[in-house]
């Protein structure tokens, strides 16, 4: 079987180059609880950790292990295919050992952490201000009458004032683009190219 591993560095092809002796994933959670009167606890919401993933085995070609230091050090966005298969690895850790009886290779142990890609939504907010959507409302006579002086400090509204500000916001000038704001994100939180599948 081959055991390959694939980003933006290079390709390594396990089959031809060494070995991959053990796949190892960790799948995990975190449980939150609350302290609550009568010391117990309630619990919950639990929320799942990123998968980690090792794989060991023996590389008998500087070469491959060159490009897997390269893949650690470009922070490659990498795709595994062995008996287990994961997409959106990051290198987390390399370790090589040499030993006496394969003096041209390495064993060596790569930890690997999957990376859930995220994007923000932008809502396009074309709302009015409101000191133009108050100089814009009618104002009838008898708010005009009692209106105070701008020159006296404190704020005044009449119920007619306040009727007349109520109106002018019709549902033609209600701001659309809040209801449908979320819109294809243009912002993603990992920048990659594209890893070859």
């Amino acid at each position: 079987m081959s055991y390959i591993l694939m980003g933006d560095s290079g390709t390594v092809v396990f089959e031809r180059t060494g070995t991959v002796s053990e796949e190892s994933p960790t799948m995990s959670s975190q449980v939150t609880s609350n302290p609550i009167e009568g010391g117990g606890k309630i619990t919950d919401h639990a929320v799942l950790d990123a998968i980690k993933f090792n794989i060991s085995g023996v590389v008998a070609d500087a070469t491959a292990y060159a490009t897997l230091e390269a893949m650690w050090r470009n922070r490659d966005l990498l795709t595994y295919r062995g008996t287990e298969a994961f997409d959106n690895l990051l290198i987390t850790s390399l370790r090589r050992t040499r030993k006496p009886d394969n003096l041209e290779g390495y064993t060596f142990t790569v930890g690997f952490q999957q990376i859930t890609i995220t994007s923000a939504a932008f809502v396009d907010v074309k709302a009015p201000k409101m000191s133009q959507q108050d100089a814009a409302a009618p104002k009838s006579k008898a708010a005009s009458k009692s209106a105070k002086p701008t020159t006296q400090n404190g704020l005044v509204t009449t119920t007619s004032d306040y009727a007349s500000y109520v109106a002018s916001f019709s549902p033609s000038s209600v701001n659309q683009s809040v209801a449908t704001g979320r819109t294809n994100p243009s912002y993603a939180g990992y920048n990659r190219k594209a890893v070859a599948q």
